[in-house]
């Protein structure tokens, strides 16, 4: 995916890997452009969707892209924001200025998504900073004399000369949650950079030194308590970061829409500002089931008026694209969803004309008061163990091992929190999971064809939340409310209550296509030899594999149904509009 990458190397220890190789690892689709150098002992390069930020992404002061031994460089990718009353777009020229004055990047003020790079060859230090939440992926491995870090692993494989090996928490973490936790990626050697932090790496010996600049707490003596004072808060709030997001003035942007109760919100801000978007689109099986999630983005388009695009795939579309993708995505999570759209589709849905696409997701959940330490983990992670049918296909030890392993993991993560009430501790697992590993790149592989903006994760809103009490905020209250107060025709449009995605349940048992592939991919020869092999009971799997495949299953109905999920909200709608003052 876009991004940059590089290798610093200590005196006289020559890595065996290629920059090239690791650039030609990237260049997922056709348009990519790439751009090298050498500072010193340090080789850079970058990749972009296109030759729009070349030169805007590059700034050099004593140093140049020929090589010179002394001065300073600034790489940018993604997008820095500054907010303020005149909101505006910095580019690496203006990063450049901020560092010259300070000696340091201000990464703590920016918004927006982004990885920063300098190379100061004076002070002999290379430093990689990222955006407060960790938007953009930086992977890396560090050796005795030698730092190699890109966006994905496959190019770090490829600068440090080095094979991609499984891990065994990595595997686990992969079967339990569907993305690894903290810095651990699903390979051995790789780390992921964490979301807030620099690192900083010496020139002369390739030493590294990782720091955290933010990290996500709540601020106990500004919370807010009324819930008047915190709709119009959460109000201006989101306005405001609606306006940060097209403070560079975009010829054309459009929306990814839902019809869930944050997206919604989108387009009715947009409109507020003037400022509508040139397109929104969805996916899906059909948006013309009444009340799918897909339907409903098309009435709220309707009736903002904006151009509404709908993306049909079904679960056929896995089997032609799974093996590409698992390549692209490198199992950063386990969405089967992104899996059947794959790469055509990034080439020819979504890297369009836009210069960039608003996606609603949200730093708040909908989730319910945690009484306990496994109730945050059930809410968000789903549990803290392998999943049952997982466990009864493997040996007893790897199973106790698995599960101990990733029940540290956990701990490990949650020990930076600094909140001790569970609701907060939630929100705090939240952000530091499933946000980050499954919402972002690579999870959020949209990325790779079109840079993302989200104005629900700006400062501003992230901010907010630290400030809002439990009873604001669990359920999304607060800001419920207040979107029935300022939009009540847009809230008289109820929430999603049938499905209109594929229906992977049936068809994975009864698609003759999708069936073979997976039988297919699951034959215990095929891994008998690697990490799920020295883990898995084989005769048990085999036996499991049979009877899943074989278990009879009725369609999906796509009927408009009264989920449980439509229920709990009504309630709570319900609940805030009687609690009204």
């Amino acid at each position: 995916m876009p991004g940059i990458l590089g290798i610093v190397q200590s005196h006289g220890n020559e890595a065996s890997g290629s920059l090239e190789e690791a650039i030609r690892r990237l260049h997922h689709l056709d348009g990519y452009v790439s751009k090298q150098m050498r500072l010193g002992s340090t080789r850079i390069a970058q990749v972009w969707r296109d030759s729009g930020g070349v030169e805007a992404d590059w700034s050099f002061d004593g140093a140049s892209e020929s090589g010179a031994a002394g001065g300073v460089a600034v790489f940018v990718n993604g997008h820095v924001l500054l907010d303020g009353d005149q909101p505006r777009r910095l580019y690496a020229a203006d990063i450049m200025a901020s560092y010259k004055k300070d000696g340091m990047v201000p990464a703590a003020d920016y918004d927006g998504a982004f990885v920063v790079t300098v190379v100061d060859l004076q002070r002999g230090r290379l430093f990689v900073y990222n955006d407060r939440l960790g938007t953009l992926p930086v992977n890396y491995t560090h050796t005795d004399g030698m730092f190699c870090f890109a966006p994905e692993a496959k190019a770090v494989f490829a600068l440090a000369g080095a094979e991609a090996r499984l891990s065994k928490l990595g595997v686990f973490s992969f079967l339990s949650i569907g993305y690894s936790l903290g810095e651990s990626t699903i390979f051995e050697g790789v780390k992921l950079m964490e979301p807030g932090c620099v690192l900083t790496v010496d020139l002369n010996t390739a030493a590294l030194r990782r720091d955290r600049y933010w990290t996500f707490s709540f601020d106990r003596s500004n919370m807010i308590r009324s819930r008047r004072v915190g709709e119009d808060e959460i109000y201006e709030t989101i306005l405001a970061s609606h306006r940060l997001l097209v403070c560079d003035e975009p010829d054309h942007y459009e929306v990814m829409l839902s019809g869930g109760l944050d997206s919604r919100a989108v387009p009715a801000f947009f409109d507020v500002l003037k400022r509508p978007p040139a397109r929104s689109f969805s996916w899906g099986i059909s948006d013309d089931i009444p009340f799918s999630d897909a339907n409903l983005a098309k009435r709220i388009s309707d009736m903002y008026g904006v151009p509404f695009y709908f993306y049909s795939y079904d679960t056929d579309s896995f089997v032609q694209n799974a093996r590409e993708w698992a390549w692209i995505s490198e199992l950063a999570n386990d969405n089967i969803g992104w899996y059947a759209e794959g790469a055509p589709v990034l080439a020819s849905s979504y890297n369009r004309e836009a210069d960039f696409l608003i996606a609603g997701d949200v730093a708040w959940d909908n989730k319910g008061y945690a009484f306990s330490e496994d109730d945050a983990t059930d809410f968000i992670l789903g549990g803290a163990g392998l999943p049952p049918n997982v466990t009864a296909c493997m040996e007893s030890g790897a199973a106790r091992n698995a599960d101990e392993m990733l029940a540290e993991d956990i701990r490990t993560l949650m020990r930076r929190c600094e909140s001790d009430d569970l609701s907060e501790r939630k929100d705090y697992m939240y952000i530091y999971t499933r946000m980050q590993r499954f919402l972002f790149s690579l999870g959020y592989y949209k990325e790779l064809a079109v840079q993302i903006r989200r104005p629900f994760l700006t400062n501003r809103c992230i901010d907010l939340i630290s400030r809002l009490p439990e009873k604001l905020r669990n359920y999304k209250k607060v800001y419920a409310t207040m979107m029935e107060r300022r939009f009540p025709d847009l809230m008289a449009i109820r929430e999603d209550s049938a499905d209109s995605l594929p229906d992977w349940g049936f068809d994975l048992r009864r698609n003759a296509r999708v069936r073979g592939c997976f039988e297919g991919a699951l034959r215990s020869e095929s891994f008998r030899n690697g990490v799920l092999g020295s883990m898995l009971d084989l005769d048990r799997f085999d036996q499991f594999s049979t009877e899943f495949f074989g278990r009879d299953v009725s369609p999906l109905s796509r009927a408009s149904h009264d989920t449980a999920s439509f229920r709990m909200r009504r309630r709570a709608a319900g609940f805030m509009r009687s609690y009204r003052t």
